[in-house]
């Protein structure tokens, strides 16, 4: 079993860069120059009502970034644009950390809320 899992690491490994295949400008707070970096995307879409009884939508979406193409820790307040939308960082419960998707702790996930 434990060499099944190894192959499986080691496929996801070599084979993860090639399923990033969205490009994405990913711009750090107090930065005025965007990077383009490949993501893979991952969509969430909520409804509820807010206490005046309106319907509020609220989309977030999760990008998968390999860390050699942009090995910068994400921070709250970081933008992502993607096909005609702005994507902020947000941080859970305010702080700072992420989890790596990968056993080799290659891949990135960031997760973000769409901007008003």
């Amino acid at each position: 079993m434990q060499d099944l899992i190894g192959k499986g690491a080691a496929w996801f490994r070599d084979q993860a860069r090639a399923h990033l295949s969205a490009l994405v400008e990913y711009r750090a707070v107090g930065s005025l120059v965007p990077r383009e970096i490949p993501a893979m995307i991952t969509t969430t879409r909520h409804e509820s009502l807010d206490n005046a009884g309106q319907l509020v939508r609220i989309e977030s979406r999760d990008f998968y970034i390999n860390i050699d193409d942009y090995s910068r820790v994400p921070v709250k307040g970081d933008r992502i644009y993607a096909a005609g939308s702005v994507y902020e960082v947000f941080a859970p419960f305010g702080g700072n950390q992420w989890s790596w998707a990968d056993r080799q702790q290659k891949i990135r996930k960031v997760h973000t809320q769409l901007v008003p």
